[in-house]
């Protein structure tokens, strides 16, 4: 069984397990200037290797658990180079640029590609596709994953930005890189990591909810919804019926209430699944549009807790300090009785007191009758000019802080 174990890992080299990288480090990624530079992966135990980008070279050995982790000297904005793994095989990124790298999670108004949503609409967006050539952005898509421990690795990988890439990418995310890109004349690689109708607790590790007092409030909203699936199935299926019977009558379906998938809300799987990984890759900064989710009564008290916690949690699990974390207020929708969005933004308006932090306001560009305002452009334009003043330094105006 043993050897039969082997020979599934590594082909029929059972000595000799092939080198690998996680799909972070892929060809045309983007690596962060002016930071050390971070490679890592899985090999055999006590395997060689050998890691070199332009011209410096650095080695080392597969653990008795079979990975390896090396750095290499910071960069400044650059490229594009080869990265090169050597070991008992030899792997050979290409078009890898050196330049800002920016992690955008949230909810379903971060993921709104520029394709846009059905019944939700982006503007211009056919003529923002048709545009969409900028040679120094590059793109990766994290799937949607909800797990009940971190994750090591994520199934996606670097694309250069391009009409055939970019409709189911975040459009606020590429409207923020374009400026930021056309702005500071440097590569801009783009970190898509988000999932529509998901509250911030799912986005926080356990490590730092289980070790906060003042956070223990979330698991009781959490067994409060878990209560309620019990009869999730049965719902289910009656909803099946009413569909099916209206569609035999020649008549539409009738309007079901919209349910979370609900391992997207429990809490951290969210950070286990779609953070988590990205941790050991140095970025510059991280953006950030979610707060709907948290809008509902049981949960928006929370928030003021919530948040922050969050911003601090991210900070501690990427070693880095207190990068720029640059997020939008929700806009105004008429939400229904049961929903409490004031809160949220006061909330979210409050945590400006955490260090390095900017806020984008959207209310004036918001609509009142979509939760999923068509004019991302702006958003972008908003973000972008927070990072201008946060993370670049320029002497602009970008928010009156005491408002």
């Amino acid at each position: 069984m043993l050897a039969a174990a082997l020979l599934w890992a590594c082909g029929a080299h059972v000595a000799n397990c092939e080198v690998k990288l996680p799909g972070l480090l892929s060809s045309h990624m983007v690596l962060q200037r002016e930071r050390p530079i971070h490679v890592w992966g899985w090999s055999d135990a006590g395997e060689k290797i050998a890691v070199e980008l332009h011209g410096v070279s650095r080695s080392t050995t597969g653990s008795s658990m079979g990975t390896w982790s090396v750095y290499l000297p910071p960069e400044t904005a650059g490229g594009p180079y080869n990265l090169t793994v050597s070991a008992n095989n030899k792997i050979v990124l290409d078009d890898v640029l050196v330049g800002d790298v920016w992690f955008a999670s949230g909810q379903s108004n971060m993921e709104m590609p520029l394709k846009g949503f059905g019944g939700a609409p982006l503007k211009n967006s056919a003529e923002e596709i048709a545009h969409a050539t900028p040679p120094q952005i590059r793109l990766i898509n994290f799937p949607k994953k909800a797990v009940d421990f971190p994750q090591r690795n994520v199934d996606a990988s670097w694309t250069v930005c391009s009409p055939e890439t970019v409709p189911n990418f975040s459009a606020a995310a590429y409207f923020f890189g374009r400026e930021l890109n056309a702005r500071e004349h440097v590569p801009v690689g783009l970190i898509d990591a988000t999932w529509g109708g998901t509250p911030g607790e799912a986005w926080i590790s356990l490590q730092t909810i289980s070790t906060d007092a003042a956070l223990m409030p979330v698991f009781a909203t959490r067994a409060q919804m878990m209560q309620s699936q019990a009869d999730g199935a049965a719902i289910a299926m009656a909803e099946r019926r009413e569909d099916e019977a209206a569609r035999k009558a020649g008549k539409t379906p009738p309007p079901h209430p919209w349910r979370p998938d609900p391992a997207s809300w429990a809490p951290a799987w969210l950070f286990n699944g779609m953070v988590a990984p990205a941790t050991p890759y140095a970025i510059k900064g991280v953006i950030w549009y979610q707060g709907e989710s948290n809008s509902r009564l049981a949960f928006a008290p929370m928030y003021a807790k919530v948040f922050p916690a969050l911003i601090a949690d991210w900070r501690m699990q990427w070693h880095d300090g207190d990068f720029p974390f640059l997020f939008v207020q929700i806009a105004n929708f008429k939400s229904n009785d049961s929903e409490v969005w004031a809160v949220i933004r006061e909330a979210q308006r409050r945590t400006l007191s955490v260090t390095n932090t900017a806020m984008v306001v959207t209310t004036d560009i918001g609509d009142p009758d979509n939760v999923h305002p068509a004019d991302k452009q702006t958003v972008g334009a908003r973000l972008a000019l927070a990072a201008r003043a946060l993370a670049y330094g320029e002497k602009i105006e970008y928010s009156d802080r005491k408002s």
